[in-house]
């Protein structure tokens, strides 16, 4: 029962982070059928941007008052926001209210991307590298499987199934949030502690890695698919399995992850997850292949959970050496940097490949990733390895 009982928050929050995934991704393909009239890819980017938007606005106050107030109330009302925008969604007829839908949906998953990920550092700080990796899971296979999911739920009911659909996995959610997560009565108010951490130099570089990581796989997302589509026919099916099989892989690589970084330093593990996430990404567009596109997506993937996995504990550890019980604070630096990194590579991934080759865009960017390995082997990006730890 113990045992159960330690699992419960764990189970809560990888569950959260599939829902909040898979609500993102289940939006962007609706996008252009929407009553509301979308007509551009101008109008597509404003939603990701409106998204991103509120993301940055609500992540710092999600990171304050969740180390003040304690875990469980920002993530209920986190939960609460996801449905209102999903519900948002369904009923939009107009540009503006998409926008909102958007806006409500960033906001909401501040709340998981500080709150949540703090429960993880607080309950399990032997084993940081593992849970967050098991939580990072929860994430990649939601946002994997929702565009299949919402496709098939269009055709099994319109436009508004898929809506309805997630509102009421969104509402599974919110009750395993309200019953597996612990109660914070007792709880003891934590200060604001992000001037400080701003000021960290392991947490600057942590985020840092993190918005470079989130800028690749933000070219990724969209144009690894649509070189498939354009040079190998192939359908958006077979496209949406690919990417879900590259979700198995990264929940397989979770645990040789927490075992190299525990083995090797994550100062290790995260310089080899750079190298060949950078050395993976041309080979992702260098032949319209199926099979060797899938085999390097699955490469990359690895190479993302052995950079980002350990990023995740690495910030748990700073906020234990400079300000203890912050982690909420902490993981809000990390969430608007992964923020400004996706956007960043969503916003180049337009434009460069339209002037330049896929292959040359992919390349200049493990470039730059491979670039930035040194600073971190040669001690000019700081982070500490950890001591080993008794399992």
């Amino acid at each position: 029962m113990d045992g159960r009982r330690s699992l419960s928050p764990l189970v809560s929050v990888v569950f959260a982070l599939f829902t909040d995934a898979f609500l993102y991704e289940v939006v962007v393909p609706l996008a252009p059928l929407s009553p509301a009239g979308i007509n551009s890819t101008s109008e597509i980017a404003s939603t990701y941007c409106a998204y991103a938007l509120g993301v940055i606005l609500f992540t710092p106050l999600c990171g304050i008052v969740s180390d003040r107030i304690g875990r469980k109330i920002p993530l209920l009302i986190g939960a609460i926001g996801q449905l209102v925008a999903m519900y948002t969604f369904a009923g939009a007829t107009t540009f503006s209210a998409l926008m909102l839908a958007r806006i409500i949906q960033g906001g909401a998953a501040s709340a998981t991307w500080t709150a949540g990920l703090a429960v993880i550092a607080e309950r399990y700080p032997d084993r940081r590298v593992e849970k967050m990796g098991l939580a990072m899971v929860g994430s990649t296979i939601g946002g994997f499987t929702a565009p299949l999911a919402g496709g098939a739920f269009y055709e099994m009911g319109g436009y508004h199934a898929p809506f309805w659909i997630s509102g009421m996995i969104a509402f599974v959610d919110l009750v395993l949030r309200l019953v597996l997560l612990p109660s914070d009565r007792h709880r003891v108010a934590v200060p604001n502690a992000m001037p400080l951490l701003f000021r960290n130099r392991a947490v600057l570089a942590a985020a840092l890695i993190a918005a470079l990581i989130a800028c690749g796989w933000g070219v990724i997302e969209p144009d690894v698919p649509a070189f498939l589509v354009e040079k190998a026919g192939t359908s958006p099916t077979v496209i949406g399995l690919l990417f879900t099989l590259s979700g198995l892989v990264y929940w397989v690589a979770s645990t040789p992850v927490d075992r190299l970084a525990e083995r090797r330093g994550r100062r290790f593990a995260i310089s080899l997850g750079m190298t060949v996430m950078a050395v993976g990404m041309p080979l992702l567009v260098l032949f319209p292949n199926v099979i060797l596109v899938g085999i390097a997506l699955c490469f990359v993937t690895v190479a993302y959970a052995c950079a980002m996995n350990p990023v995740l504990s690495e910030l748990a550890d700073a906020v234990d050496r400079c300000a203890p019980g912050a982690y909420a604070a902490v993981y809000a630096i990390f969430n608007i940097a992964y923020a400004v990194g996706s956007m960043a590579g969503n916003a180049a991934a337009g434009p460069l490949t339209d002037r330049f080759s896929l292959l040359t865009v992919f390349l200049s960017i493990g470039v730059i990733l491979l670039l930035c390995v040194p600073f971190l082997t040669r001690g000019l990006i700081v982070i500490p390895a950890p001591a080993s730890q008794s399992r």
